[in-house]
């Protein structure tokens, strides 16, 4: 099975907390309340005690907070992001055949 890819075509790259930390320059608890605060994207699981983001995430919001992204634009620009991480989902379970679940 061909690597997963974003809606730009490109294949999806996966980094941890500790890499997205070390990119971002942000602290442990900054980061987590950037997240609950709904201004950077949620992590999804790897497994049971990891989680990760994908790195064309990340680089879209490091270059909005660089670039002066109001609060409600790098809103918007996360809500987008977790359609493009639906739709991939969506469309690898049509490309497995497998029914797509609703959450």
């Amino acid at each position: 099975m061909a690597p997963p890819k974003n809606s730009a075509g490109n294949e999806l790259h996966v980094e941890r907390r500790k890499q997205v930390l070390k990119r971002t320059g942000l602290s442990h608890s900054h980061f987590y309340k950037l997240i609950e605060l709904g201004l950077w994207i949620r992590p999804f699981k790897l497994n049971t005690r990891s989680v990760g983001w994908f790195v064309h995430e990340t680089d879209a919001l490091i270059t909005a907070r660089t670039g002066g992204a109001t609060t409600d634009q790098i809103k918007a620009i996360i809500k987008t992001l977790e359609a493009e991480r639906e739709k991939a989902f969506k469309q690898m379970m049509e490309d497995m055949g497998l029914p797509v679940m609703s959450r």
